[in-house]
């Protein structure tokens, strides 16, 4: 059977993650990855991979609780494009991927942005690869954008959420693309709940003197980024602040293109994640995201073997 693939790697937020999952269970089990394409978050995961930081960016966000994810929001409510700047997280990733241009990475890359000013999609084949991820993932209304020129860089996801038309693969290579928006079947998506964790392992504030507080500006938070609240008697009900209807217009318009763009050029495989898996911003589930993406590989690749 054929073990070389292009990847495809789609936007989702902390979805996302779950693509870490998804490449280390590909390599574990011998597959090569010749060429990735990634939108947003896709792109982030696709960049780190190629360079060789997959694993220890891996190890640092598993490590991250509520509060960490929270300290990494540095908020902006200065009336700027975006609530969040993203220079704390992207300090990090400097550290990972340092000054490297895209045509020298070991395999080919593309990421997709939208420049939603002169309505077209941005396509970074080459040139600085932190600046195409940071382009790449600035969700509009929550992550200020990248400036070319006169005019700003926003999400990949805006325009083109799995881009399977822009991977470069050969011929004969498997096309494998990652779905963070997909609807799953009921009893599918059941058995990939069960793997969420119940409870935070994290016990590290739960007697300190000032974890009320940080409660209560982390709840605040995440209302306004889109996470979901539970009233006493725990029956989830979504959050309609400003900013979680905004976060969940987003996820629906990328629900929308995706199945529009996987119709009009299907990928050989299609690794399919639960559109409502998380909230956006839910990075501090990043070890269950990783388990999650494995075991939608695992299931993937058995399908196809039977197949074949």
């Amino acid at each position: 059977m054929n073990k070389e693939i292009a990847l495809t790697l789609s936007s989702g937020g902390a979805r996302g993650i779950t693509q870490i999952g998804v490449i280390q269970e590909l390599v574990d089990q011998g597959y090569n990855i010749t060429s990735i394409a990634g939108s947003s978050i896709g792109s982030v995961i696709g960049g780190l991979y190629a360079t060789g930081s997959l694993d220890a960016y891996a190890d640092w966000i598993c490590s991250l609780d509520r509060i960490d994810v929270f300290q990494l929001m540095d908020l902006d409510f200065s009336g700027q494009t975006g609530l969040i700047q993203g220079k704390r997280v992207f300090g990090h990733l400097e550290k990972w991927v340092g000054d490297v241009k895209i045509e020298d990475l070991p395999i080919p890359y593309v990421a997709v942005a939208s420049d939603m000013i002169n309505r077209k999609e941005i396509v970074f084949d080459g040139g600085d690869l932190l600046t195409a991820m940071r382009a790449s993932v600035a969700i509009p209304g929550f992550l200020t954008p990248v400036m070319q020129g006169s005019d700003p860089l926003f999400d990949g996801g805006v325009c083109n959420p799995i881009p399977v038309n822009r991977i470069k693969k050969e011929p004969h290579h498997l096309h494998i693309a990652v779905d963070l928006n997909a609807f799953v079947h009921p009893n599918q998506r059941a058995k990939i709940q069960q793997m969420m964790s119940t409870e935070s392992d994290d016990k590290i504030f739960m007697h300190s003197p000032f974890f009320e507080k940080v409660s209560t500006m982390l709840s605040k938070y995440t209302s306004l980024l889109g996470g979901e609240q539970y009233d006493k008697d725990h029956e989830k009900k979504a959050s309609m602040s400003y900013f979680s209807a905004l976060n969940h217009m987003f996820d629906m318009m990328q629900e929308q293109l995706s199945g529009y763009i996987l119709r009009d050029y299907p990928p050989d495989v299609i690794i399919k994640i639960p559109r409502d898996l998380c909230s956006t911003f839910e990075f501090d589930k990043s070890r269950d995201m990783i388990e999650i993406g494995r075991m939608v590989t695992r299931e993937a690749l058995a399908k196809l073997k039977i197949e074949m």
